[in-house]
């Protein structure tokens, strides 16, 4: 008879002490998103983790400002509903934060040169052309040459 491995046995195993603590705090992670998550609105769940809970706080991560937002007003009344289980009777204070990665792909954007497509382009060229002003016409024309390549 043989007897499969799990991943955890694997890591386990290893000689890496640091790799066997990081295995074991995701899977308490994933044990506190399984608890959390139903007790949050349904709307929030694709967009929430939960991150931590320690000395009676826990702390959630939104993946985007406006999520952040939108669970702000929602804290007293989720609080309400996680404090009812006995997994979290204790609960005292919810954290909220914004991942990193939102604010790294909103610099991103910043700096990216927007670009108009060929049809924008000749549409806005059109109407450029049919301009009486010769500066705002200037204008409309340097506009279409941020086409995409």
């Amino acid at each position: 008879m043989r007897i499969q491995k799990t991943a955890y046995s694997y890591i386990s195993d290893s000689t890496s002490p640091e790799l066997s603590i990081i295995f074991l705090r995701s899977n308490a992670l994933n044990q506190l998103n399984k608890k959390i998550k139903p007790l949050v609105p349904e709307i929030f769940r694709p967009h929430i983790e939960a991150a931590n809970y320690i000395n009676q706080t826990l702390t959630l991560i939104t993946d985007s400002p406006v999520w952040y937002t939108r669970l702000r007003h929602l804290l007293p009344q989720i609080k309400e509903e996680i404090c009812k289980t006995a997994d979290f009777k204790e609960l005292q204070t919810i954290k909220v934060k914004i991942t990193n990665f939102t604010q790294v792909t909103l610099a991103n954007v910043a700096q990216s040169k927007p670009t108009l497509s060929e049809k924008s382009a000749r549409h806005i060229a059109e109407f450029a052309n049919s301009l009486s002003s010769v500066e705002l016409r200037k204008v409309f024309l340097q506009l279409t040459k941020r086409k995409t390549p």
